[in-house]
């Protein structure tokens, strides 16, 4: 099975397309920068789905459409060359040299500006390792590993070209290892607009889409609340939970309809190309619950609350992913038997140091991995579990499977108001 890490709190990106699709991204600044010589980059943006890059508008191109044809040819003849990549690691300081040294001062600038966001002032952080690319007398920045030579780039589409304001354009594109994949992922991605979320919900009379915000009707709050309230009981029952909300809290929006029909609810996305609603909203209301394990030794909390999640995860109609993080010392131990229980797919990493972490993620309507709950070991015999609000309901609409109403306190609680 892939093994997977975390690229942001909300989601995860497979090893092997993070590669294909950082190669990708390579790849396009390589054949703008030979056919458009000494045009500005920006770093290459990974999403779940592919990759996207921004520059600077070719001055010598007339026409936007024209471009992304020209650009996607060139790829292919860099494909066909067989060109060598070479991938290393720079310290900061001396990653920003290099990319002066190599003429992207853009790039270098970057950086820069980076390091003076995160005040990376210490002596440790000046010696991070960034990651960096060239192909020939090309350089760039890549921050991640890529594949070794353009032949093996497998297959790629140039899905859109963005312009934007400032001479600025973005292109938009997908790498994957072999043409089906793409097709595949092609199909899926122009179906995706019927099935989001943010369609169906509308469709319902949830809310309205306005500019990019997910405007909430009377209908929607009070499904919102129904869901909400039938979700706490079945994964706290009586235990004491806390309550994290979103920038506008269930009773806000409950006070603002005494003034209004509809309320405004910000729904920033991962990437341009994704914009992903309810699923990257941050932050999302969120219900957080701890419990004590009265056997230092034991096992009996985790598997109790991972039994709430899972039945709740089944009645919402999802398959999931449970990411588990051991420290080594943990290994063939006491949460052997709660792993091998775990009814979903499951992988297991190892870490140094830290405790257990039990993180569940489950996939939207397009395929991208989104987490659900977390489950982490605190100090003191304590267990930490949280539960993401807004994404359940959000992937409730996509691929709930009647999960919406099976959650809910019956049918008539959702489409009867």
């Amino acid at each position: 099975m892939t093994s997977w890490r975390s690229a942001v709190r909300v989601s995860y990106i497979p090893l092997d397309i993070q590669v294909y699709s950082r190669t990708g991204g390579l790849l396009l600044a390589l054949a703008l920068e030979e056919l458009y010589p000494s045009l500005s980059f920006s770093p290459i943006t990974l999403s779940q789905i592919g990759f996207s890059l921004t520059f600077s508008f070719p001055p010598t191109v007339s026409c936007p459409g024209e471009l992304l044809a020209t650009v996607a040819d060139k790829m292919r003849a860099l494909v066909k060359e067989k060109r060598k990549i070479h991938t290393f690691d720079m310290v900061l300081p001396s990653a920003v040299g290099w990319l002066r040294s190599q003429q992207r001062v853009d790039l270098a600038l970057y950086l820069e500006k980076k390091i003076g966001q995160e005040r990376l002032s210490s002596a440790r952080e000046k010696q991070r390792l960034i990651e960096l690319a060239s192909i020939g007398d090309f350089a760039f920045l890549v921050e991640g590993p890529c594949l070794q030579n353009t032949m093996e780039l497998g297959a790629f589409e140039l899905l859109e070209l963005h312009v934007e304001g400032r001479g600025h354009c973005t292109i938009l594109g997908l790498c994957r290892p072999s043409k089906k994949e793409i097709k595949e992922l092609l199909r899926a991605w122009r179906s995706y607009p019927h099935r989001r979320h943010e369609t169906v919900g509308q469709q319902l009379g949830y809310w309205k889409v306005i500019c990019g915000q997910i405007a909430w009707l009377p209908k929607g709050v009070r499904v919102r609340g129904a869901f909400f309230s039938r979700m706490r009981s079945l994964l706290f029952g009586q235990s004491y939970y806390l309550e994290l909300n979103s920038k506008i809290a269930y009773e806000d929006l409950n006070q603002a309809l005494g003034e209004a029909q509809i309320v405004l609810q910000e729904a920033s996305p991962i990437v341009a190309e994704e914009s992903a609603g309810l699923l990257s909203l941050s932050p999302q209301t969120t219900w957080v619950v701890l419990e004590e394990e009265k056997d230092p030794q034991g096992d009996v909390c985790v598997t109790s609350l991972l039994q709430r999640v899972e039945k709740t995860i089944k009645m919402l109609g999802f398959e999931f992913l449970c990411r588990v993080t051991l420290p080594s010392r943990e290994r063939g131990g006491r949460f052997e038997k709660v792993v091998n229980s775990l009814v979903g797919h499951c992988i297991v990493e190892e870490s140094k140091g830290g405790g257990v972490v039990f993180d569940i993620s489950v996939r939207d309507g397009m395929g991208r991995s989104w987490s659900l709950a977390s489950l982490a070991e605190l100090r003191g015999g304590l267990w930490r579990l949280e539960w993401f609000g807004e994404r359940s309901l959000a992937l409730s609409l996509e691929i709930g499977q009647g999960g919406l109403k099976n959650i809910a306190t019956g049918e008539s609680a959702l489409e009867d108001q």
